[in-house]
């Protein structure tokens, strides 16, 4: 795997793409229905400036996403690698839906959220596996204003608390 990766990585930098097409057309052979094959040549294709047939194989590679954290965590460090963090991020929410648990990813998910401007997603993963320690350390309940999507704390307990919209 690591020759075929560094090897890869050669015909990509020498610009010899249909060679490159080649060797991962062979992977995708003998790794039949495993997504990092598809990953693989859309990093191809998107060297050869076939823009929307790399995102065909990057969707096609979300499909066959099995929830496994090892093959998640494989398949995001790709996408950041070629500077996909949108596909980055629907790796990561694909695995918690087939998981369906919100807890894993989390933290990756947040971060990225952050780092691409969503930061009312980013706030709401957190809080969305975090939401009971932080109403109870605080004492308050946290409600959404859904016609400001903003987010605001409001005290539940008889003690002073301010307001604060985040």
């Amino acid at each position: 795997a690591d020759i075929y990766k560094e090897y890869l990585h050669v015909l990509l930098q020498d610009k010899d793409y249909k060679q490159a097409e080649n060797i991962v057309s062979e992977q995708m052979q003998i790794k039949q229905r495993h997504p990092l094959p598809l990953i693989d040549m859309g990093r191809v294709l998107l060297a050869a400036g076939k823009q929307k047939k790399a995102e065909e194989q990057f969707e096609q590679a979300l499909v066959l996403m099995n929830g496994d954290d090892i093959l998640t965590q494989q398949m995001a460090a790709a996408f950041t690698s070629l500077g996909r963090e949108d596909y980055t991020l629907k790796t990561y929410e694909r695995a918690r839906d087939l998981l369906r648990n919100p807890y894993f990813y989390s933290g990756p998910l947040s971060r990225l959220y952050a780092r691409t401007g969503a930061i009312d997603k980013a706030i709401f993963t957190l809080l969305e596996t975090n939401k009971e320690a932080v109403e109870t350390y605080f004492g308050v309940t946290l409600t959404q204003t859904v016609s400001e999507g903003s987010f605001e704390f409001v005290s539940t307990t008889a003690r002073p608390f301010n307001s604060y919209i985040v």
